[in-house]
């Protein structure tokens, strides 16, 4: 049906929700990640995009997305 409504394969994506995902794993959150270019291996947090940016992303990079 959603391929159907939006005429177009390619703007049709499939995300599961999960009743545990909170904002930061849906949406963007803070990912714990190694520095490895000091060699001392920090952790650090690093802002990654979850599934929903991503898809959020990729249409606003789209022409034929624009609304205005």
């Amino acid at each position: 049906m959603a391929e159907h409504l939006a005429r177009d394969p390619r703007a049709v994506k499939l995300v599961q929700f999960h009743p545990s995902y909170a904002y930061e794993d849906f949406f963007e959150g803070f990912r714990p990640a190694v520095q490895d270019s000091s060699g001392s291996g920090a952790l650090t947090f690093a802002l990654r995009p979850g599934p929903f940016r991503q898809l959020v992303d990729l249409a606003d990079e789209d022409p034929d997305t624009r609304t205005s």
